[in-house]
């Protein structure tokens, strides 16, 4: 009997789902479980995979102990404080909760006053810069008066 050999594409695996597969092998058994019951997509299950053995049971801890989940930007940041040797409980928990990214801030907001409006209450004559420096006072003014 002849044998037949079966290729990546007679299964439909392309190389690169291949390689993230065989990657799964290096997550602790109950990762790989939270992998199977689709709590930890494909994805971030990899970057996880690249943690020490000590590092993937503190964050199983975490998950277990939280409703917390692990997303590509999380596994991604965990990975490279892995590499940096400064991955621990306290900084597992901060990317979990998402705490520990930098939150952008946000930009000022300008306030448009209708020209008619204040027109009656302020000479427009003014430069733009005292303008605003007498609607300033003003309404510090009238916050101190009206507490």
């Amino acid at each position: 009997m002849e044998q037949k050999l079966h290729s990546n594409n007679d299964f439909d695996v392309h190389s690169a789902n291949s390689r993230r597969y065989i990657r799964l092998n290096f997550l602790i058994p109950s990762l790989l479980d939270m992998v199977d019951e689709k709590k930890i997509a494909i994805r971030p299950a990899v970057e996880i995979s690249f943690l020490k053995e000590n590092e993937q049971h503190l964050l199983l801890q975490e998950l277990e102990t939280t409703s917390f989940k692990v997303d590509m930007k999380k596994a991604e940041k965990m990975k490279e404080y892995s590499a940096r040797k400064k991955l621990n409980s306290d900084v597992i928990l901060q990317i979990l909760s998402g705490n520990f990214f930098e939150k952008k801030a946000k930009k000022a907001t300008a306030i448009k006053l209708p020209y008619k409006k204040i027109s009656s209450l302020i000479d427009m004559s003014l430069a733009p810069n005292l303008v605003e420096d007498y609607i300033i006072k003003a309404l510090e003014y009238y916050k101190l008066n009206n507490q």
